[in-house]
Parts: structure tokens; sequence; C-alpha cells
């Protein structure tokens, strides 16, 4: 708990909570040692190789990276045959998508997936229309050319 501020540590809103967050680290820390792998809410295995000197936030943090990625890849591998063209990044689906979709479209898709492993998520949506597609026909895509662009 010494990472966490003296202010949350103390506060009676965030006491249990930094707790119990302390209190799963270790236990999620403890049983990786032994088993040499954490397991995502999809039962995904995450193994890691000899030489990584694990302090103890890694577990938990591979355990719920690796979640989220369970539910963002199911969500991708619904949209591969409507996508142009489909990114996933970290925690969010970059999509070129057929505007027929919608806004909420990957959102609902990203709530189904975490709702079958009981979870609920907040999702935030954004949508471009390009400019060009006003009687919704078949638009390029472009890609900014970025050092990031690929």
């Amino acid at each position: 708990m010494s990472h966490w501020p003296a202010a949350a540590q103390e506060h009676p809103a965030l006491k249990t909570y930094v707790k119990a967050l302390c209190d799963m680290r270790a236990l999620i820390h403890s049983m990786a040692k032994k088993a040499r792998h954490v397991t995502t809410i999809s039962g995904r295995s995450i193994t890691w190789g000899h030489g990584i000197r694990m302090h103890k936030g890694m577990p938990l943090n591979w355990k719920v990276q690796g979640s989220v990625a369970d539910i963002v890849n199911a969500a991708c591998l619904d949209l591969l045959d409507d996508a142009l063209a489909l990114l996933p990044v970290h925690d969010a689906i970059y999509a070129v998508l057929p505007v027929k979709f919608g806004k909420e479209h990957v959102a609902n898709l990203l709530k189904q997936h975490a709702q079958s492993y009981a979870l609920r998520i907040d999702v935030k949506s954004e949508l471009t229309v390009p400019e060009t597609d006003t009687v919704n026909t078949q638009c390029e895509l472009s890609i900014p050319e970025t050092g990031t662009a690929f």
C-alpha cells in the first residue's frame, strides 16, 4: 500500500478499496509466482520467460490487460466480415465500417462480450462520416501519412 498517497490510504471512501486492491494484487502475485502464469477472464493463460524480474504489480496488470484484450479481440472477430479496415489498439477498436452500422455498433459489441463474462463496461464511441459519403456510396480508405501510419 505504500505506493498509494497517504490521503488515499486513509480516505474513508477509498480505504477499503485500496486495501482490497492491494490484497488482490498480492494474491495474484503469489499465485503467479508458483504457477508461472496468470489467467485472463476468458481462461487464456499468459506466461513469461525465465529472467523476467516480476514486480508485484505485473501479474495483476497482465491479468487485467489480457482480459481487456479478450473482449476487444472477440469484438474484432465479429467485425471482420464487414470492416474495410480494422485495428485493435490496447483497449480501443478503430474500424472503417459501412455507415449503416451506426455509432453504437462497436460499443454494443464490446458491451455484449464483456457481459458474457459478467462484466459491465462503459464505452466511448466516436463516429466520423466522410463528407463524400452523402448517398452511402463506397468511400476510399485513406490513411494519413505520419510516422505512425502503416
